[in-house]
């Protein structure tokens, strides 16, 4: 991914300093980051542009928040992407399986 477009700050340094090390201190709060992805989502809103995967960004930080990941650090978003990823993800792809 660090060799396209891809390339980022978080791709190159915050992923591996803080998730893969399971450090989850950047020093700031998932709700801090899901108020700003809010504010994105409303001004899409606002200019009539068509925002699909942004709206499913936001469900998700909404989902952690309501959860009560709000003052937790940001990067543990992805701990909790990764634990609907192992509990309901995971449920739900065993039921497709079972019913096909």
């Amino acid at each position: 991914i660090n060799a396209s477009t891809g390339r980022s700050r978080a791709t190159e340094d915050t992923f591996k300093s803080q998730i893969l090390s399971g450090a989850f201190n950047t020093g700031a709060r998932l709700n801090i980051l899901q108020k700003d992805v809010v504010l994105a989502v409303m001004e899409a809103d606002a200019l009539g542009a068509a925002h699909g995967a942004a709206s499913a960004v936001r469900a998700t930080w909404d989902a952690a928040a309501a959860a009560g990941r709000g003052s937790d650090d940001l990067s543990t978003i992805y701990r909790f992407i990764d634990e609907l990823g192992t509990s309901k993800l995971a449920s739900e792809l065993n039921l497709a399986k079972k019913s096909t």
